[in-house]
């Protein structure tokens, strides 16, 4: 085989794995670009959901006091753990104050301002305290812990 046809063929070849590259790299960026949108169209999804469950029970709450109320923020979190310790024990921090998961110890150092009422993974911050939203957020909340023995 001649030089130039070497040379050809080289080139040829060259070309091909240029080609697979390309197409290669573009299928990658069209795969990321479809799982983002798919991850924020999901986000946007559940997080207006959300939006539409504090509005409505902001609405409900409302229509049994009479009057309007604000709801600053009820928030769901992880599950740090189910770890019993025993009190003064050392554990890894908690993720919320006051706790709503996680090592099970006496905690007094609530710097929270307002009213916080904490359950299993749940916290609903208040401006001020509202019996019947303490209530209605107990009734939803009861024995909702991996340990469902609260009496």
């Amino acid at each position: 085989m001649s030089n130039s046809k070497k040379q050809t063929k080289n080139e040829e070849c060259r070309a091909a794995r240029q080609k697979d590259k390309n197409t290669k790299n573009t299928k990658l960026f069209a795969s990321i670009v479809a799982i983002a949108v798919l991850g924020f169209s999901g986000y946007w999804f559940f997080a207006k959901k959300q939006n539409q469950e504090i509005n409505a029970y902001t609405a409900q709450i409302s229509e049994k006091l009479g009057q309007d109320i604000v709801i600053e923020k009820e928030t769901k979190y992880s599950i740090q753990s189910r770890q019993h310790i025993s009190t003064n024990q050392a554990h890894v921090p908690y993720s919320t104050n006051p706790p709503t998961s996680g090592p099970h110890s006496e905690r007094n150092d609530n710097d929270e301002d307002g009213v916080v009422l904490a359950a299993w993974g749940k916290m609903l911050k208040l401006r001020q305290f509202n019996d019947v939203i303490a209530e209605d957020f107990i009734k939803r909340n009861f024995n909702k812990s991996p340990e469902q023995l609260a009496r």
